[in-house]
């Protein structure tokens, strides 16, 4: 992780000093993991987890409507299971197994602002994010088993799409926004004994509402 932080640290000096607006965006997080063996046909973990998105973003290069947005912060996503069993007396039950990852997060998109001077400015964008597994819980022994046999992939990276509104109020602008992220490589991706192949992945979707301050 060290040998990412100078090259952050000096985009972030960087792009302050070309910053349009500097914003913070937080929302909920909707994620799927889903856990796929060769052997199977079944997926795991593929319940809905919520968790929370926050970063710190800067805007820059605005030039006709087209616009650059870095951000670095913090998401939490993961996965929900729900299994039924039949206890010691035949009772029918449901257990809940539930895995949460905490990411650090580092992405660039490319926005285009449709009416750009207007008070409301509808918005796409199209970008990359670098994300950094910093731990993870879990009530069953699931990823603690590909930690200890390092198959457990701590850095994921893939493509987000964007969709959203600001609304600027002279130097203020607020603004809501839909995110999608989706990786291309996965959490784990381990071929095993007897030729089993292990893949585990997870994709979020994320409502998020800004505020931002206008520097220039």
């Amino acid at each position: 992780m060290r040998k990412y932080l100078l090259p952050i640290l000096f985009s972030a000096f960087y792009l302050n000093a070309s910053a349009q607006v500097v914003s913070l965006k937080v929302g909920p997080s909707i994620s799927q993991m889903k856990w796929e063996i060769s052997l199977s046909s079944d997926t795991f973990f593929d319940e809905n987890h919520v968790g929370l998105y926050a970063t710190l973003g800067l805007d820059y290069l605005q030039i006709k409507g087209f616009s650059l947005s870095s951000n670095i912060g913090y998401y939490s996503n993961g996965g929900n299971a729900t299994y039924r069993y039949s206890d010691e007396m035949g009772n029918i039950k449901d257990t809940t197994q539930m895995i949460q990852l905490k990411f650090f997060t580092l992405n660039t998109i490319a926005k285009y602002n449709f009416m750009a001077e207007k008070k409301v400015s509808p918005f796409i964008g199209l970008g990359v994010g670098l994300n950094y597994l910093i731990s993870y819980e879990e009530n069953i022994l699931f990823l603690k088993h590909f930690d200890e046999t390092n198959k457990l992939n701590n850095l994921l990276w893939g493509l987000i799409g964007t969709a959203g509104l600001h609304v600027n109020l002279n130097k203020i602008r607020a603004g809501v926004a839909f995110m999608h992220n989706y990786n291309l490589n996965k959490l784990v991706n381990y071929r095993g004994n007897l030729d089993v192949l292990n893949q585990v992945s997870v994709n979020y979707f994320s409502v998020l509402f800004s505020v931002g301050y206008r520097l220039k």
